[in-house]
């Protein structure tokens, strides 16, 4: 039997990510997108017509190699679970020529992205002329064809904010916890509220309900995480909800009798009493006040 994890779509997580933060901003994203007439499809299409260069505000969002592309169609090709093989490499190359036959595009017009949430080994890259450049994480071939697709190692990518995004996919749970520290520390509340939420999804999904079985967290981390979720769930979830949570007597313990009735009116606070249960409160009050003695 597969693992759980091998079902998982992680690319349409991946995806979505580029849909929050880029569709906003004026750029078409497409996930699953087919290619030609006919399936296969990429598993990631950003078409960033009609601007000729990326905004400030949407280099934000974008990592190393993706930021630095002048193409006016981007293909981004993720593996999360899978090694990079031949077959993936044949099938990207793939992707890159039946994409730019269907839209008539020329090739400076258009480029491909292999992005790995693990990291490719040395041979693996050795074997298929790539080696890195003056860029952490970013692998170009020398080989002719392969040179029209650039590897993404997001274990490897520098920790910059804007990697962070992109990091909080890669395999290794080092990388996605300190993903998460650095946009923490950034500023998750200074982030557009939909891209608050999406963040808590994922992060929700990889750490609270075991998103990745494969991977183990220690106690600290999952405080670490916690608290993280914390910082989710508090600004973004209405206090109703919030209160639906816990049972009266939960919401009312720790607070003194004046609090509880802090704006209630007299008749709200004595709804549900009997007459014989005032007359009788009354009675009492008036035995324990002097005026009445």
């Amino acid at each position: 039997m597969e693992k759980k994890s091998s079902e998982i779509r992680w690319h349409r997580w991946f995806g979505s990510w580029f849909k929050e933060t880029l569709s906003p901003l004026g750029i078409e994203v497409h996930t699953e997108f087919p290619i030609m007439t006919d399936p296969p499809e990429s598993d990631i299409v950003i078409i960033r017509k009609p601007y000729e260069q990326w905004t400030q505000e949407q280099l934000r969002f974008l990592s190393d190699g993706v930021r630095q592309s002048d193409a006016d169609h981007i293909l981004i090709e993720f593996k999360y679970t899978e090694s990079l093989n031949e077959e993936i490499f044949c099938k990207a190359v793939g992707y890159w020529a039946f994409y730019k036959d269907h839209w008539k595009l020329e090739k400076h017009e258009l480029q491909m992205f292999l992005v790995s949430a693990k990291t490719p080994s040395k041979n693996t890259l050795n074997s298929f002329g790539y080696s890195s450049g003056h860029q952490k994480g970013i692998f170009k071939s020398e080989y002719p064809v392969l040179n029209l697709i650039t590897v993404i190692s997001l274990n490897d990518l520098a920790d910059n904010t804007y990697n962070a995004f992109s990091k909080i996919f890669a395999s290794k749970k080092k990388e996605k916890l300190m993903a998460f520290d650095i946009l923490k520390q950034t500023g998750i509340a200074r982030l557009p509220e939909n891209l608050q939420k999406f963040l808590f999804k994922v992060a929700n999904f990889l750490f609270s309900k075991g998103g990745d079985p494969d991977m183990e967290f220690t106690k600290e981390e999952k405080t670490f995480m916690a608290k993280m979720l914390d910082e989710f769930i508090i600004p973004n979830t209405p206090v109703e909800k919030m209160l639906s949570r816990y049972s009266p007597k939960e919401r009312m313990d720790g607070l003194t009798m004046k609090e509880r009735m802090a704006g209630l009116t007299m008749k709200e606070r004595m709804a549900g009493l009997k007459i014989e249960e005032i007359e009788e409160c009354l009675r009492e009050l008036k035995a324990k006040d002097n005026r009445y003695q």
